[in-house]
Order: C-alpha cells, then sequence, then structure tokens
C-alpha cells in the first residue's frame, strides 16, 4: 500500500512539475538576443525537489509540449522551430542541467537534509553546475546557429544574464530544499535511507 501511494506521490509530483515549469518559462522579460526567462529558476527548482529521474521526466514533458506547439517556451512560443532556432541550445541543456543536479541531490541526499545551511550551499553549488552545462551548451549553438564568434556569444548569451541566474540558482536552492524536506515529512517524498534518517534530519532540523 505504500509503495502504491509512494508511486502515485511521484506521478503527480512530476504532473505538477510539468505544469509549473509550463506556466512560468513563457514569462521574458526581452534584453537582447537572448530573454531573460524564469526557466532556470523552475527547471533547477523542480531538480532539487524531485531529483533523478522525476525532475528529468517532467522537464522532457515540457519541452516535448512546446515541440508539439503549445505556446511553454521563453516569450509564449512553441513548436519544433524554436528548437533549432538560435536558443535552442539551452532548451536542450536543461535536460542535461536537471540531470546533473538531480543526480548529485538524490547522491547527497540524506547529507544536505541533515543539516539546512549544508543542504543551500550543497544545492546552489549542484545548481551552478547546471547552470555551467546551460551557458556552454546553449552558447556552441547560438555560435554554430548566428556563426558568431565565441567571444561574441559570450557577449549576447552569458554575461548579460549571469547576476540573474545567480540569483535563480540561490532561490531553487533555497526554496528546493524547503519544499523537499517538508514532502519527505509527509512521506510524499522517499528514497532509499531516509526512513533510517528521518530521525537525525529532525534533529538537525533543530
Amino acid at each position: 500500500m505504500r509503495n502504491n501511494r509512494l508511486g502515485l506521490s511521484r506521478m503527480c509530483n512530476i504532473a505538477l512539475f510539468a505544469a509549473i515549469i509550463c506556466v512560468f518559462s513563457p514569462f521574458t522579460v526581452p534584453i537582447g538576443a537572448v530573454p531573460i526567462t524564469l526557466s532556470l529558476f523552475v527547471i533547477f527548482l523542480s531538480a532539487v525537489v524531485l531529483d533523478f529521474p522525476d525532475s528529468a521526466i517532467a522537464v522532457a514533458v515540457y519541452i516535448m509540449l512546446g515541440v508539439f506547439g503549445l505556446p511553454v517556451f521563453s516569450g509564449g512560443r512553441g513548436g519544433f522551430s524554436v528548437i533549432i532556432g538560435p536558443t535552442g541550445g539551452f532548451i536542450v541543456a536543461y535536460i542535461g542541467a536537471v540531470i546533473i543536479v538531480g543526480l548529485l541531490v538524490r547522491l547527497t541526499s540524506v547529507k544536505i537534509l541533515k543539516f539546512r545551511w549544508i543542504g543551500y550551499a550543497s544545492a546552489f553549488v549542484f545548481c551552478l553546475f547546471g547552470l555551467v552545462l546551460c551557458y556552454l551548451l546553449g552558447t556552441v549553438w547560438y555560435c554554430v546557429y548566428s556563426k558568431a564568434g565565441f567571444g561574441e556569444a559570450l557577449k549576447i548569451c552569458i554575461l548579460p544574464f549571469l547576476p540573474f541566474d545567480m540569483i535563480k540558482c540561490i532561490l531553487a536552492s533555497y526554496i528546493g530544499i524547503e519544499i523537499r524536506s517538508v514532502l519527505i515529512s509527509k512521506g510524499l517524498l522517499q528514497k532509499k535511507n531516509y526512513k533510517k534518517q528521518k530521525n537525525t534530519y529532525n534533529n538537525g532540523k533543530k
């Protein structure tokens, strides 16, 4: 019965975060070739809360919905043309980023939840790893598409957004650890060794 409950909770969590990503990603603030969006924030939030593979499934659902034409990409765009466009590399990189963050969170979940400050700091570092992957793939993709030099692409695709993306990583780490701890305490998110570590986590929380 408990396994069935956890399985249902996983499906609900995946569907919920796929919906959250779809709702928040279209919001943009245009400042250049690549607009400021909330996509990275909700992508990293899902990776910290759900970990791998659930977060990767949620992001894959979001991307597939966008490819099939739903206006869930930045600026309310949709369709395969967005993926093969100048900013498509950043969208594709979401999968790799969420896998990296989700796997690291999963491997260290007991430790990062034992003391909150360790959880916040660890999740932030994990998000930075994911951010680097997004920047790398997205910038290379932009260079290939626009035939721009790598230095020029850095100025267009990374430097203007770096402060905002750092804030997104900080918020996703803090909020994600808070939500994750609540889900675990309610039995809605459970992985191996959580039960054995529950008392340790509760003591650390205090």
